[in-house]
């Protein structure tokens, strides 16, 4: 992938993810999916001004790959997902959705900080 291309959706990113943390204000459960969306946002900044450490990128990505994980098994037996609303249509997708989004953008991130880092 090339320089300007990774700007141009790393910006694409960073923009959404604010969108979405904003969006997620009306969420019954606000502080934490617009910290989880904020989050992703920050990052992408940072890693357009060449702040963020890999290890940073790295262990968010690990973190929403987990809780993707948990969300997935969590939903496929059944149980009551933490912070899910009873009673919506398609609420354990939504959320598994943005851990992989994130997620998958974060690994983006790690791969090209740490080959900044190593360079």
């Amino acid at each position: 992938m090339g320089t300007q291309v990774l700007a141009v959706l790393n910006g694409v990113m960073a923009a959404a993810f604010a969108v979405f943390a904003v969006l997620q204000l009306n969420d019954p459960d606000p502080m934490y999916w617009t910290t989880f969306y904020a989050l992703g946002s920050l990052a992408c900044v940072l890693f357009h001004l060449k702040r963020l450490p890999s290890a940073a990128a790295g262990s968010y990505a690990a973190f929403c790959g987990v809780l993707a994980l948990l969300w997935t098994i969590l939903a496929a037996i059944g149980q009551t997902l933490p912070g899910a609303i009873q009673g919506m249509a398609y609420e354990e997708e939504k959320e598994i959705s943005g851990f992989l989004l994130v997620g998958v953008w974060m690994a983006v991130l790690y791969v090209r900080a740490r080959h900044s880092e190593r360079s």
